[in-house]
């Protein structure tokens, strides 16, 4: 795991997750009730560091569970070096403030706005100019490996260039901005944080890599076949489980394609990733329940799938303009 930007690594990790300064530091995390934050972004911790400094950092997202993607958000001033992970890819999103990168002999000014691709082997070295605020997406090495074996059918050491030289990414940064709104707006499911890794390690592959993409293998008539059926196979998946945190693992296998496979096959075939689709059908189940049945809100929420009452109040909303109870009344 890596050890981020001199926090430090003394609390014992949680059992699930390799030990490392990055999650042990949300651990010791105390709550300020009066700490400020802006529309669209979370409520911070706040941690005291060595030399009398502090730093902030956001309850971080994908602790719980065996999801592919883990994500933590960072305020405070960096001084340290990280080390590289057998575990996790990191991908660091630049949100304010000024940085300077060093690793492999390069150095990279981070501005806000930009996505910082390490290499994979790199020992990195980071200071700020003062309060530096970035999102820091925690990729699953075997998801990056599966994503590169299918794209380019050779492993993932084989594939990327490792010099600090080509670590900015325009083309990330603009998903990475797109993910870091969707899984802070609230709770993200299994199936959400999954398959934004996905999609983050593929953008991060394609913008690195050495070499093309493998060519497709099958007729057209009989890849159209297999990838209907195996979108087909997913949903009816999907639709059977609306009541609990399914993951994009799950899916595949009940799809009988790989987890990158499924969600570009989604993407291509319903215009949507597999999450959105699962979120769409528990909103459709929850006005099903609000018209026909005498359940509760709170019930129908997690019939639905949703973490709370709460949780299935804001989807429903961004959904159709309407809380819960307004459409049950007005239905």
């Amino acid at each position: 795991m890596c050890s981020l930007l001199g926090v430090g690594s003394g609390a014992p990790a949680p059992p699930s997750l390799p030990s490392g300064g990055g999650y042990t530091a949300i651990l010791s995390m105390r709550f300020l009730a009066n700490t400020l934050h802006s529309p669209g972004e979370p409520r911070l911790y706040r941690r005291a560091l060595e030399n009398g400094r502090r730093e902030e950092v956001a309850a971080p997202i994908g602790m719980e569970g065996s999801t592919a993607l883990k994500v933590a958000w960072w305020r405070g001033s960096v001084a340290g070096q990280s080390q590289p992970s057998h575990d996790f890819v990191s991908l660091f999103l630049h949100l304010r403030g000024a940085g300077v990168r060093r690793g492999d002999g390069f150095p990279e000014h981070a501005s806000p706005g930009s996505a910082i691709l390490p290499g994979l082997a790199e020992v990195e070295s980071w200071e700020s100019q003062g309060v530096f605020e970035w999102v820091q997406f925690y990729i699953s090495r075997r998801l990056f490996d599966e994503v590169a074996g299918e794209r380019y059918e050779r492993d993932l050491s084989d594939v990327l260039i490792e010099r600090g030289s080509k670590a900015r990414s325009p083309a990330v940064a603009r998903l990475a901005w797109q993910a870091r709104n969707e899984l802070f707006a609230g709770p993200p499911s299994m199936l959400q944080l999954d398959a934004w890794a996905v999609l983050l390690a593929d953008s991060w592959l394609r913008d690195r890599a050495e070499c093309e993409p493998a060519p497709e293998t099958a007729t057209p008539h009989a890849a159209g076949t297999i990838r209907s059926r195996a979108v087909r196979r997913a949903m009816e998946f999907a639709e059977e489980h609306l009541d609990r945190n399914i993951t994009l693992e799950e899916m595949s296998k009940a799809a009988e394609v790989s987890r990158f496979h499924l969600v570009r096959l989604f993407r291509e075939l319903v215009g949507q990733t597999p999450a959105a689709f699962a979120r769409t059908r528990r909103i459709e189940r929850g006005k099903d329940l609000l018209r026909t049945s005498d359940l509760s809100i709170a019930e129908i929420a997690l019939r639905c799938g949703f973490a709370d009452q709460s949780h299935f109040t804001t989807s429903f909303v961004q959904s159709t303009g309407i809380t819960p109870g307004a459409f049950r009344t007005e239905g």
